[in-house]
Order: C-alpha cells, then sequence, then structure tokens
C-alpha cells in the first residue's frame, strides 16, 4: 500500500509538473508576444510622430516660402508703384509746360523753362542712382581700387560745396586729426558725401552747421557727417536707408529717398556700417565705419577732384492769391512744388489758389479758408490723399467741398479706393490741361446749381419734389446745415 501511495504521489507531482511547465511556457510566450507588440506599437508611433514633425516642418519651410514670395512681390510691387510716381511727376511738368511754351511772355517762359530743367535733372539723377543701385548689387563692373589719403580727398570734395554753404549761411567745417591712407574707390566715396553732404545742405536752415569728422581707430576708418536741420523721428530714421521712404513728419517734398538707399549699398559693398542717429529739432548724424585696406598697386593721382555737387534745388515759392468777391477758391495739396505750381498756373486764370504741401496742412487750410474745391495728390509724407479725402468727409465744416485727386496711381483698384474715400473725380498724371480745367468747371457748376437750386427751393415751397437733382449724402448734409 505504501508503493503503492508513493508511485500515486509520484503520478501526481509528475503532472502537476508538467502543469506548471506548461503554464510557466504560455507566460513566457505572452510576454514575449506583449514585448513584441509594445515594441512595434512604439514603433509605428515613433514613425507617426516623426511623418508629423517632417509634415509640420514641411508645411512651415513652405508657409515661410510663400511669406517671403509674398513680401516680394508686395515690394517688387510697391517698387513700381513708387517709381512709377516718380517718373509721372517730373514728366508732368515736363510735358505739361512744354505745350504751353509756344503762348507764354518771356518771363514765364524762363520760368518754364528752368522747372522743366529742374524736373529733367531729377529724373536722370534718379534713373541714375536707381542703376546705381543695380550695378553695386549684381557687384558689375571691376571696382577701381586706389591707395591714397582720403582724408585729403574728401577734404577736397567738400571744398566743392563751400560756395553753396557760404551763400546760404551755413557753417559747413571738416575735422580730422591726421592723414589716414587706404584703399578706397573714389566714384564710391563722391556717391556718399555728395547725398550726405547734399541732404545736410537741403535740412539745414539758414545760419546753421554742418560738421564731417574723419578719423582712425585700430584697422577702422571713420567718419561722421552732423548737421543741425530738421532732425527726423525714430521711425523715419529706422527707414531711412529704404528706398522711396517718406517720413511722416516731412514737411516738404523730401525727394525719392533713392540716395540714402544707394549709399547703404555702397557701404554695404565695402564691408562696411552706416548708421542714423536723429532728433526732431536738433539735427542728424550719419555715421560710418569701413575696414582700413592697403593692398592696392595703384596709387591716387595727387590731382583736384572732379567733383559735381549736387546741391539742392531752388524749388519754386507757392504763394496764395486773394479771390475776389465773386471768384471760387481752389486749394492745391501736392508736396511737389513744382507740380502744384503748374497746377496753380493752369488754374489762377479763374480762380483764387491757395496751396498747401502735404495732408496735414491741406486739411488745417481747409478748415481755415474753406475753399470750393480740392486738388489733391494721393501719394504723399505723412497723411496721404486716400485719409486726407476721409478726413475732409467726416468734417461737418468741409463735407461737401469737391475733390479732385491727381495721382500717379492710376490702377482700377486704386480709382475704386479714391472713390471710396470720397473723391469726386480722379485724374492721372501726367494729365491733360483742358480735362483738369473742365472737371474743375463742372464740378464747380455743379455747386453753384445746388446753391441756385436750394434757393429757389426756400422761395417756393411748392415746386414739385421730381424736379430735384440728385444729391450726395455730402451734398444733402451741406444743404441741411445751410437751412
Amino acid at each position: 500500500l505504501n508503493r503503492i501511495q508513493n508511485a500515486g504521489l509520484l503520478i501526481e507531482r509528475n503532472h502537476q509538473a508538467r502543469v506548471m511547465h506548461e503554464a510557466n511556457m504560455n507566460l513566457k510566450s505572452e510576454r514575449t508576444a506583449r514585448y513584441i507588440y509594445s515594441v512595434v506599437f512604439t514603433i509605428v508611433v515613433v514613425i507617426l510622430i516623426s511623418a508629423l514633425v517632417v509634415f509640420f516642418y514641411v508645411q512651415r519651410i513652405h508657409r515661410r516660402n510663400h511669406l517671403a514670395l509674398k513680401r516680394l512681390a508686395e515690394m517688387r510691387e510697391s517698387f513700381f508703384t513708387n517709381i512709377t510716381h516718380e517718373f509721372r511727376t517730373p514728366l508732368t511738368v515736363i510735358l505739361g509746360m512744354s505745350r504751353d511754351l509756344p503762348g507764354k511772355s518771356p518771363d514765364e517762359l524762363k520760368q518754364s523753362v528752368q522747372s522743366i530743367e529742374r524736373q529733367g535733372y531729377g529724373l536722370l539723377q534718379l534713373i541714375n542712382q536707381l542703376l546705381d543701385i543695380s550695378k553695386i548689387k549684381s557687384q558689375m563692373g571691376n571696382l577701381d581700387w586706389r591707395n591714397g589719403y582720403i582724408t585729403t580727398y574728401i577734404s577736397m570734395l567738400v571744398d566743392t560745396y563751400r560756395d553753396y554753404a557760404r551763400s546760404k549761411n551755413i557753417d559747413l567745417q571738416l575735422y580730422f586729426k591726421q592723414p589716414v591712407t587706404m584703399d578706397f574707390v573714389p566714384d564710391y566715396v563722391n556717391k556718399v558725401f555728395n547725398n550726405l553732404i547734399s541732404n545736410a545742405l537741403k535740412f539745414t536752415p539758414d545760419y546753421g552747421k554742418i560738421n564731417i569728422a574723419l578719423w582712425r581707430e585700430g584697422d577702422s576708418f571713420f567718419a561722421d557727417v552732423t548737421d543741425t536741420g530738421e532732425g527726423m523721428d525714430q521711425k523715419t530714421a529706422e527707414n531711412a536707408f529704404k528706398s522711396f521712404y517718406q517720413g511722416e513728419t516731412d514737411s516738404k517734398n523730401l525727394g525719392t529717398g533713392v540716395g540714402l538707399a544707394l549709399v547703404k549699398q555702397i557701404i554695404d559693398a565695402v564691408h562696411g556700417e552706416i548708421s542714423v542717429k536723429s532728433e526732431v529739432g536738433k539735427g542728424t548724424t550719419f555715421h560710418i565705419q569701413i575696414p582700413i585696406t592697403n593692398k592696392s598697386d595703384i596709387k591716387l593721382n595727387e590731382q583736384t577732384v572732379d567733383n559735381a555737387p549736387e546741391l539742392p534745388t531752388e524749388e519754386k515759392k507757392l504763394v496764395d492769391t486773394e479771390a475776389d468777391d465773386n471768384q471760387c477758391t481752389v486749394l492745391v495739396i501736392e508736396d511737389n512744388r513744382d507740380i502744384a505750381a503748374y497746377i496753380g498756373d493752369v488754374l489762377n486764370d479763374r480762380y483764387a489758389v491757395a496751396y498747401a504741401t502735404n495732408g496735414e496742412d491741406g486739411l488745417k487750410k481747409a478748415i481755415d479758408i474753406v475753399p470750393d474745391l480740392i486738388v489733391t495728390d494721393l501719394m504723399m509724407p505723412g497723411m496721404d490723399g486716400l485719409e486726407l479725402c476721409r478726413r475732409i468727409r467726416s468734417n461737418d465744416v468741409v463735407n461737401h467741398i469737391p475733390i479732385v485727386i491727381v495721382t500717379a496711381k492710376i490702377s482700377d483698384q486704386e480709382r475704386i479706393e479714391g472713390i471710396e474715400a470720397g473723391a469726386d473725380a480722379y485724374l492721372a498724371k501726367p494729365f491733360n490741361v483742358d480735362e483738369l480745367r473742365s472737371i474743375v468747371e463742372r464740378l464747380l457748376d455743379r455747386q453753384r446749381s445746388l446753391r441756385s437750386k436750394f434757393g429757389d427751393n426756400a422761395t417756393n415751397t411748392k415746386e414739385p419734389q421730381q424736379q430735384e437733382p440728385q444729391l450726395t449724402d455730402a451734398e444733402r448734409r451741406f444743404l441741411a446745415k445751410t437751412v
């Protein structure tokens, strides 16, 4: 019995051992399968995350490229819009005055020829500057490097401006402690200092000062051009080296804004740096730093600098004319004084003409004198023509005045924006003189007919309403205030 019991226990133990072994094998299999599943899941998750990261990175690159292309397109559009404006503005004076030359007196003929010459020279200067910028950017041609005393060269260049500065009672001074010998491109030096000195002379009032300081520190050449002129605000100073930029505080025509962009391109081409520090009402300082090298074998000839100074042009003075009792007054708002004078000459034989050189002054003058009609440019420093139209239409004193926009922006979208802003007529530069006269006369006749019609209605209240002219909202408000 004991042996039978022992045999049964042994059999039972063996059975349990086999069961335990099978259970352990199943557990190991399950663990192995679970591990494989975990590894596979982790790999799949990592692949998906990597794919998402790559997808978002590609999308970000595409978006960045799209924004860059969009900005490039906007810059290109802005450039061509501005360059078109800068071409059309002088062409308006040149073509318009050229057509009127045969019928002018000798004195008027002389003034017209001077205006044509001034606008033609400005147009030529703009084209040359644009070509210089393009040439520098593309690094076309071999630079004419010379080795010599750059301080002496700049000193002779400054001397070409002394007579003009003396005629304007401006104190022009050049300071340098010791001569500096280095490699430089004479044509680049001419363009840089001609632009900086010309700008300083343009914005420095009579009895002001312009100081030019030259010195060397280590392996760098430094130059400061400081004036006591109008100065610039912070935003204008930050954008001073951008083409066609005009600051909001500018009170007169500042030119195209290409000159300082050319200066920036030249300084970058010689691996230098330029910065500007300015304060409104106190003046401006341009600071230049250029690395000094002495590798050129071609020496600078010691001779007088052959430089034609870029002197600021004398703009025509704009004088308001007094209106007679029965004479209408036209307010011309234009930042280019030659264009403003030309429009005034076209209209002053029949109307009294007042002038303003920017949108802010134009709005104040319109409220002050309440003209019968306003002729304004679209692109002006500070408040542009569209904003001026909106401000006039929102002012109860002057919102009834007809507005004629004369501009170089001639696309359909820009015309629509002008009409939506409140303009009554849109005229493209260069414009036809007879067309301008016709538009002005038509709008003034409409205003006179409205006044006459309102007077008739006031004396005869039985006049049928269906005979009233179709009025704009501004004209209805004007007539309502007249009641």
